[in-house]
């Protein structure tokens, strides 16, 4: 006689995957997306960094989102010396998206 199968401890809902639609995670699926407890999340703290530093100039979103990428993996690093299995760790967002035009930021 075989065990029967562990329940499914997570719903699974379809998405539907049309185009013009872009979706950024804190990190790839299955790794840790950190924050800082003075300014939140890294993914929402570099954006913001990048958006008001970008603001004066024309960009288009995946620019503007690489260079977000790129805050977060290259000057950003966990700090915990209580628990050092998360001490000094990376992280990296992850970017999806089904965009069929270039999205354009400009000043008024």
């Amino acid at each position: 006689m075989e065990p029967e199968p562990e329940p499914n401890r997570y719903t699974i809902y379809p998405v539907s995957c049309g185009k013009d639609m872009l979706i950024m995670f804190p990190a790839p699926s299955g790794y840790f997306g950190w924050s800082n407890s003075m300014y939140g999340g890294w993914l929402i703290s570099a954006l913001y960094k990048t958006v008001d530093e970008c603001y004066p100039h024309q960009q288009d979103l995946l620019t503007l989102l690489t260079q977000v990428s790129n805050e977060v993996a290259l000057w950003m690093q966990s700090h915990n010396t209580i628990n050092l299995e998360y001490h000094n760790k990376k992280s990296a967002p992850a970017i999806t998206h089904m965009l069929s035009r270039n999205v354009i930021f400009s000043p008024k």
